[in-house]
């Protein structure tokens, strides 16, 4: 199969002519036209809600961009944090004295016995939950 081949003789002779006369009518015309430099331009004074746009739309898309920001933040991290929490752990971490860790169980036997309350609020501290007190109880 032959392809076939057009021919365009006038391809590019007639594109880039200038018309007739154009240079001998050109300064004529270009005499016509005013003379806008020595005419006073006139601008137009802008209103105060259209010199402000920007800067609100500007605050508009930052205020966007922090509620999506904080919905997203919001939407991957883990409900509860005292897992990973690293102040929580250190706040465990000082329930045990550093220098003698078994200073809590030498107290309560010099004759320092602990409350119920006191102990309540340690188990409530430590995130003990009923089941881990029942299991901890059939153990022994």
């Amino acid at each position: 199969m032959k392809k076939e081949r057009f021919d365009m003789p006038s391809l590019g002779k007639e594109d880039f002519r200038v018309p007739e006369g154009y240079f001998t009518s050109l300064k004529e015309r270009l005499n016509t036209i005013p003379d806008a430099a020595g005419s006073p331009v006139c601008i137009p004074a802008l209103r105060l809600r259209d010199r402000l746009l920007p800067y609100v739309a500007l605050a508009a898309c930052f205020a966007f961009l922090i509620v999506i920001g904080n919905t997203v933040l919001r939407r991957t991290t883990s409900r509860n944090t005292q897992d990973t929490d690293p102040l929580y752990a250190a706040m465990l971490a000082d329930l045990i004295p550093v220098t003698n860790p078994y200073a809590v169980f030498y107290e309560a036997e010099q004759g320092e016995t602990l409350s119920e309350e006191e102990i309540v609020d340690y188990l409530i501290v430590s995130g003990t939950t009923p089941e881990m007190l029942v299991a901890a109880t059939d153990e022994e």
